[in-house]
């Protein structure tokens, strides 16, 4: 029987129910308890039933098998939901759906392997490994930084990443960029060393896969591991996990994902625009050990210096805070006076780890309130993402102390960049800077690399004060 108009979730689920009451006591409560897990779903994730059930039970699917219930017991609840389809097709309210009957049948079949990203140990100990190395210089794997990098970045394919130049460093935010600056050296043109100018592509590749498959031994048939298929899995098991269904994520990124869903999960296209909410949500997952930003709402009566004392006085160690004001030139009775005026009011910026906020507010929760995600006070504070909070920060002309900022040609060079040999004899030629070094007196010196008229390259050691940054014209 065709459906002749769309049903709501509560008409259809009554249906469910009116199944159930003919049934045995022993039969219903089976059923029953089924029906009240696949509700739940539904209802998380605002799914319409009488839209797309197909695809439902598939993202239920992998729900049930991210939770590490039996094979047993997920065809059993594939068996219930069957029969409750097949009574709501019958009266009308939902469209035919044999999807419960052909996942069973995939589960059933000998060859059938759950996806490695859904064993909560594989998971665990991969996003463990990732989050050993995000952020930390010490640890050197260009092969999980190359990863890192793809995940931060949407899944990006390795044939997109593994040619990205020095020169578009400004193309990249937060975490991000901080991972190529750390793979920059002056003496090659690309970002990662790859040995662009010796391999071909198709080399590059293998050499990135097989440096995975040494460095994720957690993955148990490694042997046939790629990297876009181990970014793509990582991408779509951390955005599930974040919050998205199955098909949602795969529609996210347009391809498979074989470590993170089965094959019968279909590919949602119409969820493109979802992508950079899911980014969010990954971000704040792999860079869960590094400070974030969070905003707190002053109560009725309390100003930011009291505040400030109050946390300086509590909290050690101290959280940056950042309230950005502006100066208001007021002229009263002739004379002129100067007015700090917050950009936004009782809102304070802080960052910090996000194992201290809750301790933080418990001491100082007279003084402010943290903001969350939601009104629920169970759920997870707000974090802003670092991308916005820079962007936040450059269209009000006020920065945090996270924010590098000087006034132009001022900036200390970075390996990569050009500067400027005011030196005696060198007579303002142009050089690379290849390293910085800091001697235990605070010292800044540049080694850099330059080229003399005759064809030879040059490198020298040069002091601070002996150079001038580059200031190119657009």
């Amino acid at each position: 029987m065709a459906v002749n108009k769309v049903n709501s979730n509560k008409n259809i689920l009554g249906v469910f129910q009116s199944k159930i009451a003919g049934h045995s006591e022993y039969t219903a409560y089976k059923y029953r308890k089924t029906l009240v897990e696949f509700e739940y779903f539904i209802n998380t994730h605002k799914l319409s039933l009488a839209c797309g059930p197909a695809r439902i039970v598939e993202d239920w699917c992998v729900e049930l098998l991210r939770q590490e219930l039996s094979l047993t017991t997920i065809k059993h609840r594939l068996n219930v939901l069957n029969s409750l389809f097949k009574t709501a097709a019958e009266s009308g309210m939902i469209n035919p759906c044999s999807e419960p009957r052909n996942i069973y049948r995939q589960l059933d079949a000998s060859g059938f392997v759950i996806p490695q990203f859904l064993r909560a140990t594989v998971f665990n100990k991969t996003l463990s490994l990732i989050r050993r190395y995000i952020g930390k210089n010490n640890l050197s794997n260009i092969y999980v930084d190359i990863l890192i990098f793809s995940i931060l970045n949407g899944a990006k394919k390795l044939d997109e990443i593994i040619y990205i130049k020095k020169d578009n460093l400004s193309d990249y935010v937060g975490c991000s960029k901080d991972i190529l600056e750390r793979n920059v050296d002056g003496r090659r043109r690309y970002v990662f060393n790859l040995r662009q100018s010796n391999l071909t592509r198709r080399q590059i590749i293998a050499s990135v896969d097989n440096g995975l498959k040494q460095t994720f031994e957690c993955i148990s048939d490694s042997e046939g591991l790629t990297f876009d298929n181990l970014s793509a899995s990582l991408w779509v098991a951390l955005a599930i996990r974040g919050g998205a269904t199955a098909s949602e994520a795969l529609g996210c990124i347009g391809r498979e994902a074989p470590y993170a869903v089965p094959c019968f999960c279909s590919v949602l296209d119409d969820t493109p625009q979802h992508k950079e909410i899911w980014q969010n949500a990954i971000e704040i997952i792999v860079t869960h050990e590094l400070p974030k930003w969070y905003v707190m709402k002053l109560r009725r009566g309390v100003g930011f210096n009291e505040l400030q004392k109050e946390i300086s006085d509590k909290i050690h160690p101290m959280p940056e805070l950042f309230y950005p004001v502006e100066t208001i030139r007021k002229k009263l009775g002739g004379k002129i006076s100067f007015v700090e005026q917050p950009f936004i009011s009782q809102m304070v910026f802080f960052r910090s780890y996000p194992e201290n906020v809750l301790p933080m507010f418990a001491l100082i929760g007279d003084k402010a309130w943290c903001l969350r995600v939601s009104n629920n006070t169970d759920a997870p504070y707000a974090v802003i993402p670092q991308n916005e909070m820079l962007r936040f920060q450059r269209a009000i002309g006020v920065f945090s102390a996270d924010a590098e900022i000087q006034p132009l040609g001022s900036l200390t060079p970075k390996p990569g960049e050009a500067v400027i040999l005011i030196q005696p004899g060198y007579d303002n030629r142009e050089a690379l800077v290849e390293e910085i070094m800091e001697s235990e007196c605070g010292t800044v010196l540049f080694r850099v690399k330059f080229t003399t008229d005759y064809g030879y390259d040059w490198r020298t050691t040069v002091d601070v004060r002996q150079i001038e940054q580059l200031i190119k014209e657009d």
